[in-house]
């Protein structure tokens, strides 16, 4: 029996091909239970549960065409926008975009009003789903990472509280996992 994950169940979008497959197989190695979502790729979902199941995992096939979904995105431009578009051009998902804003805070309003779906920074649906107005599905197998940087008010010098930090940061910074920079 594989190794359990307490009965953990993960729905991997795009599971019946190539890269969704691989994640499927993984998590259902390491005792996962898995959705294994699929468009037109029914045969090859079918497989996939089979093979899911002799490893000795849990796996039920689900067809859904997520370009039938309203998805309501921030604004083109943002850097959020970019990694989402990334994720559906990758995943060969064109979503039917009914509103775009730079406001996360209308976003998860019109979701949570059943106006489309959305896929937004985990820190900004934290609280909502903690109090169970929202519900939050991680992307299994896809990081979408964000540049972040300091921001501190425009002076002739550095105030001493920043790089203060900035000097511990950068001494725990080989610790940290490595990513490459956006071009």
């Amino acid at each position: 029996m594989p190794e359990t994950q307490n009965h953990a169940t993960a729905l991997v979008t795009g599971a019946a091909l190539r890269l969704g497959r691989a994640i499927a197989l993984d998590l259902a190695k390491h005792g996962w239970r898995i959705g294994v979502h699929h468009h037109t790729s029914g045969a090859e979902a079918e497989s996939l549960v089979d093979e899911i199941e002799r490893l000795g995992s849990k796996a039920v096939a689900l067809p859904a065409d997520l370009t039938r979904e309203h998805f309501i995105v921030f604004e083109s431009g943002s850097i959020t926008r970019k990694l989402v578009e990334e994720f559906f051009t990758r995943e060969r998902i064109k979503p039917e975009i009914v509103m775009e804003t730079e406001n996360v805070e209308i976003i998860k309003a019109m979701v949570r009003n059943g106006l489309g779906i959305s896929i937004i920074p985990w820190q900004a649906a934290a609280a909502d789903v903690k109090s169970k107005q929202l519900f939050c599905s991680r992307i299994s197998g896809v990081q979408l990472d964000r540049q972040t940087g300091w921001l501190y008010p425009k002076m002739s010098r550095l105030p001493r509280a920043v790089s203060e930090v900035m000097a511990v940061f950068e001494t725990v910074r080989p610790r940290l996992p490595a990513t490459t920079r956006p071009a």
